[in-house]
């Protein structure tokens, strides 16, 4: 199995637990505990800001799931689409590092309500999610590169 293929079964792997958490969030209302596992928490937490109180996954996340879920198809099929899954997972996982960054800041504050302790689970799902894909993607990339200069 090429380096591309085994990226394109993790992402595949990876959307269909994502798929799997989104239509739990979605038929049940008692699951809302369940947000903490959402690779994209970042743009969950910004949607928050606009005023958006339900926990459910709204069209952007769908959407981002969906966009991942193509390449990993895609990647899966032998298509070498490297470049364009690494640029969409670093600008999907901007709202994740954003959101850390003021959680972070805001633990600083005294009598802050927020605690980095709070940030283990969407850190280490970001990591699963995000991190070890990309990694992925960078040495199937170098990988290719090396078989063949000048891709």
């Amino acid at each position: 199995m090429t380096r591309t293929r085994i990226l394109g079964t993790y992402l595949l792997v990876g959307c269909c637990l994502q798929v799997l958490l989104y239509l739990a969030l979605t038929v049940s209302n008692t699951c809302d505990w369940l947000c903490c596992f959402d690779a994209r928490s970042g743009i969950t937490f910004f949607e928050s800001w606009q005023g958006r109180g339900q926990m459910t996954p709204s069209i952007v996340r769908w959407f981002a799931l969906g966009w991942i879920l193509a390449l990993g198809v895609l990647l899966f099929a032998g298509r070498r689409l490297l470049k364009i899954y690494i640029v969409s997972e670093i600008v999907l996982s901007l709202p994740n590092i954003a959101f850390f960054a003021l959680i972070a800041l805001a633990s600083l504050a005294p009598g802050s309500h927020f605690s980095v302790r709070q940030l283990f689970w969407p850190v280490l799902v970001m990591i699963v999610f995000s991190i070890v894909p990309l990694v992925l993607a960078f040495w199937s990339r170098k990988h290719h590169q090396t078989l063949t200069p000048g891709i």
